[in-house]
């Protein structure tokens, strides 16, 4: 089946209907332009009834997204969705030469609570993001091949907190969050991210949130910016188990104030591990305050404002060893005097050390090459090679 369109058509599903088409492997139905050079208005659902699931599988959908007047074009994209109730199934189809999105654009992302399917399918030649998701529908999201369109990556908007966990599969393109990505299960029930090695997340101007009952595991994953800054990643007043963040890169985060994170990773009321990892061109790397518990080990700490900063934590929950500082203008400081924090088998960039020209305690080392460090801070011996 073949259904050709003129510019000026579309096809809508509107509330308490749906659409299911399903093609074959060898025979594949296909929405298209009747003149490609003229896109079509692309298919739109606007399902507000939750059981209106619509279903395309082994369809090629291409030479969509042509946007005209609110409220019937208020989406773009070769298929497009309207209402934040609707759920909709897209699997081994092929999306192809949209002149907007592929997938997506106008769900009421801040509100989507359901969980659609997109999964085995090529999306090729769009002119913008190829995929356009709410968190919700994240954990379905697998499978998927990009090639060739406009902007890579796979825009996440927002979808509320996620609550159940799931693994986010490495689909070769970034994603990239345009909201507040909040991980929070309830008690009794964690809500765990487990994020595949490679993966990017790439954040505009927002923050990652991991709170009360969520737990993170990353391994291998990029954490940083899209087209701007990001506000970083914060742990707060967790409930659950340890996270990991093992041999992944956290940068170009900044300090935005008030609730917002105060650095890349900020600790506060929580466990985590950090490991073979690099924090890099933040404005502050590791933020620690409250009951924490960090383990540090064996991280390359580099050009940030200030590497690790320290507020009212107990010195006894947290190990800082055998890492790399350098190029940061302040490795570490603390802002409470006792007891002191022990940061000894640390490289600071230089093999003399840290540098200290405060004669407070409860060391000095003025002659040092290093990157400065601040008192209450105990750090020799020092490890005089990278490690």
């Amino acid at each position: 089946v073949k259904m050709l369109f003129q510019d000026s058509c579309g096809l809508y599903a509107q509330s308490r209907s749906k659409i299911i088409a399903l093609g074959l492997p060898d025979s594949m139905i296909v929405f298209t332009a009747l003149d490609t050079t003229r896109p079509w208005r692309g298919v739109h659902l606007n399902n507000s009834n939750p059981a209106d699931t619509s279903v395309f599988e082994y369809c090629e959908l291409s030479y969509g997204g042509r946007r005209l007047a609110y409220p019937y074009d208020a989406c773009a994209g070769n298929l497009a969705l309207f209402d934040n109730k609707g759920v909709f199934v897209l699997k081994n189809c092929r999306i192809l030469g949209s002149m907007s999105y592929g997938v997506g654009d106008a769900h009421i992302f801040e509100t989507d609570t359901c969980i659609s399917i997109v999964q085995d399918n090529l999306f090729y030649g769009n002119d913008s993001f190829p995929l356009v998701l709410s968190t919700t529908e994240l954990g379905q999201c697998k499978g998927n091949q990009f090639i060739d369109n406009k902007t890579e990556g796979i825009l996440v908007r927002g979808g509320g907190d996620i609550r159940s966990g799931f693994r986010l599969e490495n689909q070769g393109v970034p994603y990239v969050i345009d909201c507040h990505l909040v991980l929070n299960g309830w008690a009794g029930a964690l809500a765990r991210l487990d994020i595949e090695s490679g993966n990017v997340l790439a954040f505009r101007a927002k923050q990652f949130l991991i709170k009360g009952y969520g737990l993170l595991r990353a391994k291998g994953v990029t954490f940083t910016s899209h087209d701007s800054v990001w506000w970083g990643m914060k742990f707060e007043d967790s409930k659950a188990d340890t996270s990991c963040l093992d041999s992944c890169i956290i940068e170009k985060a900044r300090v935005y104030g008030g609730v917002w994170p105060q650095g890349a990773v900020e600790v506060s009321n929580s466990n985590i591990r950090i490991s073979n990892s690099t924090i890099m061109d933040n404005e502050q790397g590791v933020y620690l305050s409250g009951a924490s518990r960090l383990n540090f080990v064996g991280n390359l700490v580099v050009q940030n404002l200030y590497g690790i900063r320290v507020s009212d934590c107990e010195p006894n929950y947290l190990e800082i060893k055998s890492n790399d500082f350098s190029g940061n203008r302040c490795a570490f400081v603390t802002d409470f005097v006792y007891p002191y924090i022990d940061a000894d088998s640390n490289f600071w960039g230089d093999a003399s050390g840290p540098w200290d020209p405060s004669d407070g305690p409860p060391d000095y080392n003025p002659g040092a090459r290093g990157d400065s460090i601040g008192d209450y801070v105990e750090y020799r011996p020092w490890l005089t090679e990278p490690v």
